[in-house]
């Protein structure tokens, strides 16, 4: 009998989004329901609530004023949409106790034709191979293959401990000096395969995010190529878009920021 796996996502993530969407409708300054409101409206434990709050609280939306109430900041308009970083570096920095774990490595292994064209090498060109999987309280959450050229990847084959704790551009640009200039990436959906379903935790077939992303060093030379399986029931991607009337100043940026200072300064003062 075919054993079922299933693997839902925490209570307090989709708490946090239903409170990220609903919170968004207020104005900068404005006074949030109790906790004991929402965790009624909601039907979910206080523990489980201030976890939500507690996220959205770190991440700068909301300000909890002791014996005051929760408030609205604002969402910061200031800060970059997108640098470069590692696929699994994203997971380790904004997911509590998120951590990368090796499921395979193979090295002078010969490319297939797509991973040639995006490394810049032929299909008789060795390459490196690191398969890992990025585990997220206790659970498989993306699935990453890097394939590297024959000359980098070496020199972090045998890091296994590093590869457990670092993202592999950290690696290359802090460890090993190899500067990374820009990276090309593109998303899409697909379908699991076996491979994947197996790290992940998945049923066949089932949807997935496909992203994949070449990184390049000087002369434009690309040393990396990653391709990353995100489960579709745990993970969304969001990308704030701007400059569809005009760019943003740096004369608007600092009146984004100065306000956003304000309010919470203003915020303080209630206290």
């Amino acid at each position: 009998m075919e054993k079922r796996v299933h693997l839902p996502l925490p209570k307090h993530f989709l708490i946090r989004n239903i409170l990220r969407e609903r919170f968004c409708a207020y104005k900068p300054g404005d006074r949030l329901p109790s906790e004991s409101s929402l965790s009624r409206e909601l039907k979910v434990s206080r523990v489980t609530l201030r976890k939500a709050l507690a996220e959205l609280e770190e991440s700068g939306l909301i300000s909890q004023v002791q014996g005051k109430g929760t408030f609205f900041v604002g969402l910061d308009h200031g800060e970059p949409s997108q640098h470069l970083s590692g696929l699994i570096e994203n997971i380790i920095r904004y997911e509590r106790g998120g951590r990368p774990k090796i499921v395979e490595k193979t090295k002078a292994l010969r490319p297939p034709i797509e991973v040639a064209r995006q490394l810049g090498l032929s299909t008789d060109d060795p390459v490196v191979v690191i398969k890992r999987v990025a585990i997220v309280e206790e659970e498989p959450l993306v699935y990453v293959i890097s394939y590297l050229p024959y000359d980098i990847g070496m020199k972090i084959y045998d890091d296994d401990r590093d590869l457990e704790r670092f993202p592999i551009i950290t690696l290359l640009m802090q460890k090993h000096s190899i500067p990374l200039m820009r990276a090309l990436q593109t998303i899409g959906a697909t379908l699991a395969d076996t491979e994947v379903c197996e790290h992940l935790g998945i049923p066949l077939g089932s949807a997935v995010l496909q992203v994949e992303r070449t990184y390049f060093s000087r002369g434009g030379r690309p040393v990396h190529f990653a391709r990353s399986y995100y489960r579709a029931d745990r993970y969304r991607y969001i990308v704030t878009l701007r400059g569809w009337k005009q760019a943003r100043t740096a004369n608007q940026e600092r009146k984004s920021s100065t306000f956003r200072r304000r309010t919470l300064t203003r915020l303080q003062e209630r206290s």
